[in-house]
């Protein structure tokens, strides 16, 4: 911009309020750009968006055949988890024992008279050494021995007098503790013991309430003295129900999140002649026809029958895994909405009644089924280098493409308006300098 500027002061014009209006007209093609760069911002983010979904819906439709889905577990459950509680470390025989819990496992412990050192003094406990200050209090002895990491023991101020408990438990558990501080009450000690039950009428113990050897494979814990038997029960191999229902869900959840998606940029419809950058993003991918075939093509392979398999299970809706008829605006051209219902009680009827077969319907048993058919119409999609990187690409280029153009317009248009103030600079100056001469000819002719 010149930076000289007479501002109409010669012509009585308002240059800049001209020269403003000047450069809004030759504007106009800019803000054309602008609006058409936040419609492919719009488009490439609305892209993104659905990429996302589709990737989510993806990794769902992968965990229906994942091995990790279907790996066999096997149910441990006790009689009465108040006394007893079970559950599977290895691989453990099917069926149920018997348990009896006559005595739990106890940890030994020592109660102490405490008397604080004169100088400084020192307990001997297990392995450790523990440094006691001049009159060290009970409190203060407590807290030197539960700070040490080979005192085996815990210390507690137990009314007055310091107690001490082993860290294990178990008949062979002892604690020894020695000083001038502290006096044994022997009569108050108790011994370390160790679990005693029977699996099966017959007997076993154990030094710790939590028994690995009595039932192979599986781990008790023993909470509390038995008035009867209390029955342990494994069961036989099979996949966690629990969690492949889960993972139908998860699927069943990425699905409609995806149609919703979809279903919404498809049907909102484009603003015409749109002159705000709201306006410009709406329907931006209003009738894509490249993801209304992806959605068809989707919907077609949930609806189809999976080859293979007994007709009481060859499709999802076999399971409870259905579509409903539209509401509101989410839509097909057809009339029926797309996305997916969940009977979970059906779902687990069908798994109680054979989960072989559900596990061959959803493609975990080895073999194509239906995860396999749903990620073959998906992956060309997603992948890397697949439709929609391609579609998001195109996108990204076109909104570098018009923002390179802005920049070029932006020169163009600084240019054009330093032009303008040069010219009308000019024309002041020279309007300036007319109106000089005028005035030094009228005094002349004045005076003469």
């Amino acid at each position: 911009m010149s930076p000289i500027s007479f501002s109409g002061m010669a012509s009585g014009l308002d240059t800049d309020a001209i020269i403003t209006s000047l450069m809004q007209v030759e504007r106009a093609p800019r803000i054309r750009l602008e609006l058409r760069q936040q419609v492919a911002q719009a488009r490439q983010d609305a892209l993104g968006e659905i990429k996302g979904k589709l990737t989510a819906l993806q990794t769902a439709a992968t965990g229906l055949r994942s091995a990790a889905t279907w790996g066999e577990v096997q149910a441990v459950e006790s009689s009465d988890s108040t006394k007893v509680t079970a559950r599977q470390t290895a691989g453990a025989a099917p069926g149920g024992v018997r348990l009896e819990v006559t005595q739990l496992a106890r940890a030994p412990q020592k109660t102490f008279d405490y008397v604080p050192p004169v100088g400084a003094g020192q307990l001997v406990i297990g392995g450790a050494t523990i440094a006691l200050s001049d009159g060290a209090t009970l409190d203060e002895a407590v807290s030197a021995i539960n700070q040490s990491t080979d005192a085996g023991v815990y210390a507690v101020n137990v009314a007055g007098r310091l107690v001490l408990s082993g860290k294990t438990t178990g008949a062979a558990s002892s604690i020894t503790a020695a000083g001038l501080s502290i006096i044994e009450d022997v009569p108050a000690g108790k011994a370390g013991l160790d679990a005693q039950f029977t699996v099966d009428g017959v007997p076993g113990s154990a030094s710790s309430n939590v028994v690995t050897s009595a039932v192979p494979g599986v781990e008790l814990t023993l909470k509390g003295l038995t008035s009867g038997e209390v029955t342990v029960t494994v069961g036989p191999p099979a996949p966690d129900k629990s969690a492949v229902e889960a993972k139908v869900k998860a699927f069943v959840d990425a699905y409609n999140v995806m149609v919703d998606t979809i279903r919404a940029k498809l049907t909102e419809k484009r603003v015409p002649d749109a002159q705000t950058s709201a306006d410009a993003k709406k329907g931006v991918l209003f009738g894509d026809q490249a993801l209304s075939s992806l959605l068809s093509s989707l919907r077609s392979t949930v609806g189809a029958v999976v080859g293979g398999n007994p007709q009481a299970t060859d499709a999802l809706e076999d399971l409870g895994i259905t579509t409903g008829i539209a509401t509101g605006t989410a839509i097909n051209t057809d009339g029926v909405a797309g996305r997916l219902s969940f009977d979970t009680t059906k779902f687990r009827a069908a798994l109680d009644a054979d989960p072989t077969a559900v596990q061959r319907l959803l493609g975990g048993a080895g073999v194509d089924g239906f995860a396999q058919a749903f990620e073959s119409v998906l992956t060309p999609t997603t992948q890397a280098g697949g439709s929609m990187e391609g579609a998001t690409q195109a996108a990204a280029g076109e909104v570098t493409r018009l923002k390179d153009q802005m920049a070029r317009l932006d020169d163009r248009l600084a240019a054009k308006e330093e032009r303008l103030r040069q010219q009308f600079t000019a024309l002041e100056t020279a309007l300036a300098r007319s109106q000089a001469q005028q005035s030094s000819l009228l005094r002349v002719l004045g005076t003469s």
